[in-house]
């Protein structure tokens, strides 16, 4: 037995992902946007192009020459970190977890 190179694989996982993708009676607008990156040309350098994009976008945002842009930017990243750690209290996997109270207090 041989395991296929890891460019193979990788080719079958993409494919096998966007068959699945293209199955999907109504997909979700993550989704289809996530088989347009997929189907593109270059999946890997959008991606990169894309995530440079937000951490330039977040850098802006947190510049601290601009405070009432940086207090805005830190707010809604809080509140998003409480939105999903409420979120994942919901969860089943989290049903055992056990963690010091003062971490990040949900109110």
């Amino acid at each position: 037995i041989t395991a296929p190179s890891r460019g193979a694989l990788a080719a079958t996982l993409r494919q096998a992902i966007v068959d699945s993708l293209q199955a999907a009676a109504t997909p979700s607008q993550a989704e289809a946007e996530y088989l347009d990156l997929l189907t593109g040309p270059d999946p890997v350098a959008e991606l990169n192009d894309r995530i440079g994009s937000h951490i330039a976008q977040v850098q802006a945002s947190l510049d601290p020459s601009n405070p009432a842009v940086r207090a805005a930017a830190l707010t809604e990243m809080y509140q998003r970190l409480i939105d999903n750690r409420e979120r994942f209290e919901l969860e089943d996997i989290s049903a055992r977890l056990v963690e010091f109270p003062g971490l990040f207090p949900i109110q």
